[in-house]
């Protein structure tokens, strides 16, 4: 089968071919021209079927390829006023050369595509700053003046590639206030290596970070492994429950930190790496220094910035923020329609001393979610830790029948009763929906400023 024969065969598909399509015989004759390639060079197929191809194309490369059997990728040609990028390759039947197929796009229709490209990311980033106007991602800051104090020292963290120790509770959110430092960092284009320090054994622990050659151990893999540090050279490292981990691998990650160095188990060179460490821990790490368990020179290598995120008991007034954050994930992880939370329900989880913090808060909405029929979260809709659900309340006053008592009568016995119930004066501020500031007020105005009050605050 010669060339013309087989660019027919071809045609069905080639003429629907986004890029310019050439073929010559073994002659140099052009014997198969797309129509892209028309839309491309503006050269008519008439002009070009049947004549050499040194005559209708000058400048082509396909006659060098034609001579030396071999191909040619990446060649750029002038057509007429066009540059176009060609890969020109043989074609080969029985051993022997039959033909030359170029195959070839505009240069300036690349770059006019690459334009449009990046003018449709940049779109995306306006429209992504719309949803997230700080750019924040997964990391809500909150009502808190300590949570705005957590996200201002990440940020300016994100800027340099010192080690960060982020302490708080479990649940907190440390390892998203990680992946928000490593977003707003220049290593963003990189990877975020995650690890829980405390969830894996020591032996384990120790392969998983610094890798291993082969025959390190029995079932060790042929060639050997990387470990984590390899994986995130270039990008961030964040070992979670770092306070978990042996004192003989402190002294590993303390020269790893230190030299930016790190040797396999069972191997005897040493390798860079570039990382940037995060670190994380609900262990009050100054205390195990104090009782030996943690090295005091790892302590000071890791602490260059240190963030603490106190629990959600600690900032009441963040609790609605986090519930309806986290509410709007839910529903949409599960394809639910939007759920609101009522008062009750809301009263209920302000109230709530949220031991698990917000790993715990986002577990009891989604138990919510499901359970609910009304589209409105109350609390018979949370579990039974929450309280009573009967509706009934103890009274705010004693009188019956139609001896009502004042508004202010009811108001000075609803702030006694709220400074009773709670342990601190933003709790109290938070339940009764008012400032701190009109909390203040409302106390002073019934001179309860200093009785009830001072136990308040204890």
């Amino acid at each position: 089968m010669g060339m013309n024969e087989l660019m027919m065969t071809a045609a069905a598909v080639l003429d629907h071919v986004y890029d310019g399509v050439a073929a010559i015989d073994d002659r140099g004759k052009i014997v198969y021209v797309n129509p892209a390639n028309e839309r491309i060079t503006g050269l008519k197929r008439e002009q070009l079927l049947g004549k050499q191809v040194k005559d209708a194309i000058p400048s082509t490369h396909i006659l060098d390829v034609l001579l030396t059997g071999q191909p040619s990728i990446g060649v750029r040609t002038k057509v007429g006023e066009y540059q176009v990028v060609s890969n020109i390759v043989p074609v080969w039947e029985d051993g022997k050369l039959v033909g030359v197929v170029s195959v070839f796009r505009d240069e300036t229709e690349l770059r006019r595509l690459a334009h449009q490209l990046s003018q449709a990311n940049e779109t995306i980033e306006q429209l992504a700053r719309l949803v997230d106007p700080e750019g924040r991602g997964g990391m809500i800051a909150g009502e808190s003046e300590a949570m705005h104090k957590a996200l201002s020292l990440a940020t300016k963290a994100a800027r340099v590639s010192s080690p960060v120790l982020i302490q708080g509770e479990s649940g907190t959110g440390k390892e998203v206030l990680a992946r928000y430092i490593h977003d707003q960092s220049p290593r963003k284009a990189k990877l975020f290596v995650p690890i829980n320090c405390a969830a894996i054994p020591e032996n384990l622990l120790e392969s998983e970070l610094f890798g291993y050659e082969e025959g390190a151990f029995t079932g060790s893999s042929k060639g050997g492994r990387p470990g984590l540090f390899e994986v995130a050279d270039g990008g961030t490292l964040f070992l979670d429950e770092v306070g978990d981990m042996s004192m003989h691998l402190q002294a590993k990650l303390l020269r790893a930190i230190q030299f930016q160095e790190i040797r396999r188990v069972g191997g005897t060179k040493t390798k860079q790496v570039d990382v940037r460490f995060l670190f994380a821990t609900h262990h009050n790490l100054l205390e195990s220094v104090a009782v030996g368990t943690f090295r005091e020179d790892l302590y000071y290598r890791m602490e260059v910035v240190s963030i603490q995120l106190p629990p959600l008991r600690e900032r009441i007034e963040d609790i609605p923020v986090f519930a309806l954050h986290a509410l709007s994930k839910i529903t949409k992880k599960l394809g639910l329609p939007t759920l609101k939370i009522g008062h009750g329900g809301m009263q209920a989880i302000r109230r709530y001393p949220w031991p698990g913090n917000i790993r715990e808060l986002e577990n009891v909405l989604e138990q919510a979610a499901i359970l609910d029929e009304d589209g409105v979260i109350e609390l018979n809709d949370l579990p039974k830790r929450f309280g009573d659900r009967s509706g009934r309340h103890e009274s705010l006053y004693d009188r019956g029948g139609n001896d009502f008592p004042t508004l202010e009568e009811v108001e000075e016995r609803l702030l006694r009763q709220a400074m009773r119930t709670f342990v601190t004066k933003g709790e109290a501020a938070a339940a009764l929906g008012v400032s701190r500031a009109t909390l203040y007020r409302k106390l002073e105005k019934y001179n309860m400023n200093h009785d009830i009050l001072s136990q308040s605050e204890t």
